[in-house]
């Protein structure tokens, strides 16, 4: 069984999450940088395939419409997100986590 640990901030700082480019130091390459958004096909992209495809089975639709179950392959909402570095393309992780000092 996994243990997961919770990471320790340094005292008087606070943790920020986000799904927006931020401002941070890769830890590859050691530049300051605004990271990149990629985003890559998932399993939900593939269950709703999968889902629009059997219902049109299910429905008795024409072969040469199923075919278009494809199309929610490309649908960006349901794709997944992480941040890379722009300049040696590291992944950096879904969410990175920037500490802050408090005020």
């Amino acid at each position: 069984m996994e243990t997961t640990r919770k990471r320790v901030l340094p005292r008087g700082t606070r943790a920020v999450t986000s799904d927006a480019p931020v401002a941070t130091k890769c830890p590859r390459c050691k530049e300051s940088i605004m990271t990149v958004i990629k985003r890559h096909t998932g399993g939900k992209n593939i269950a709703a395939t999968a889902a629009v495809a059997a219902a049109g089975v299910a429905v008795n639709a024409p072969a040469t419409l199923l075919p278009l179950a494809l199309a929610v392959l490309d649908l960006g909402s349901l794709k997944r997100k992480a941040h890379h570095c722009p300049y040696c393309d590291y992944r950096m992780g879904k969410h990175v986590t920037i500490t802050i000092p408090r005020d």
